[in-house]
């Protein structure tokens, strides 16, 4: 979905930005010389909590070729996740703690992660590896925080019901209600994000 991009007078178009649940106005220069500079390259970070997840992690490991900051954070998967994810990726970073649930595995993965953006995926194969380049380049048109939806145009699951599929749209008029924002879809975890 393309935001609705609006000229001004002098050359830059404004892209309307919802940040702390106020819509604010971001200058796009489409004149001026800075705006053809090459931007820094930020570096990612992929953050994948895992537990017993021999069947999946491999396959998604290939398609993160390309990425040289892999974190897993398994909590001592008996079925040979970590081997298995070693064996595609030598140069993984491996933190094994005891599961206390996705949050705990997360924070302790971010704390390893040296990207300047981290995005996280889950290790059973339903985020597209392929659709990381898309949130990164929204991250560097400025926007600290880059959210999936199942529910966007193009997107979709197999895995969520309708009792699933209900409480997440009451989570997100709640959310949106609250907040003033437009969430499509609060409880899927494809994010990508600024460290800083």
């Amino acid at each position: 979905m393309q935001p609705d991009i609006q000229a001004s007078s002098n050359g830059q178009s404004l892209v309307p930005v919802h940040t702390n649940g106020h819509e604010v106005s971001r200058k796009l220069s489409t004149s001026n010389h800075e705006a053809l500079q090459p931007r820094e390259r930020l570096t990612v970070s992929v953050v994948i909590p895992t537990l017993n997840e021999a069947g999946n992690i491999g396959p998604v490991l290939r398609q993160l070729h390309s990425f040289e900051d892999i974190v897993l954070v398994d909590g001592f998967s008996e079925d040979g996740t970590v081997e298995i994810a070693l064996g595609v990726r030598p140069d993984l970073t491996i933190v094994q703690r005891r599961p206390r649930g996705k949050g705990d595995a997360l924070r302790a993965g971010f704390a390893v992660a040296t990207g300047d953006v981290i995005v996280i995926m889950d290790a059973d194969g339903s985020m597209d590896p392929g659709e990381v380049p898309v949130f990164l380049s929204v991250i560097e048109l400025g926007f600290d925080l880059v959210k999936g939806s199942r529910l966007a145009c193009g997107g979709g699951s197999h895995d969520l019901t309708t009792v699933r599929w209900l409480g997440n749209a009451a989570l997100c008029k709640v959310a949106n209600t609250l907040f003033r924002t437009y969430w499509t879809d609060l409880c899927y975890g494809y994010l990508a994000f600024r460290r800083s």
